[in-house]
């Protein structure tokens, strides 16, 4: 992957409660390298990608993210990749958190965590490759 690529990913979060849950606000992915468990720790992912839903009447190129909703609770994500400086190599997954959207909880974080996501996409062996580009950037 690049700086300005696209990832997408159909995934179906299965929210605890999910009776209450009427959509998505976010969808965010961590990855990192796994010999950067230390910087991990101390300062987060080093390549986290953040999906969320256009605005009405928001063109996609205008938001650079994209969350639609899908069959059963399933939702199609787009994550447009920026790497902020990653050095080249394999990024593994390491975190995935989605904010629920849930009438009358106006609070995301709490409604992530009273409603929390029980099928994690972090359960799979899903990584990035970063490469070099041809200016030789690390990226």
């Amino acid at each position: 992957m690049s700086d300005g690529d696209v990832l997408t990913l159909d995934w179906n979060p299965q929210f605890e409660h999910s009776g209450a849950v009427t959509g998505i606000r976010r969808f965010e992915l961590g990855f990192a390298r796994p010999e950067d468990a230390e910087q991990v720790r101390r300062l987060g992912a080093p390549i986290e990608l953040i999906a969320e839903p256009r605005a009405h009447g928001e063109l996609p190129e205008q938001a650079g993210k994209e969350v639609e909703s899908g069959e059963n609770g399933s939702y199609h994500l787009h994550f447009h990749v920026a790497l902020h400086g990653a050095a080249a190599g394999e990024y593994q997954l390491i975190a995935a958190k989605a904010y629920p959207i849930v009438p009358g909880e106006a609070d995301a974080e709490k409604a992530s965590q009273a409603y929390a996501m029980s099928h994690s996409p972090t359960a799979l062996p899903f990584c990035l490759n970063v490469v070099d580009s041809e200016a030789g950037s690390g990226r």
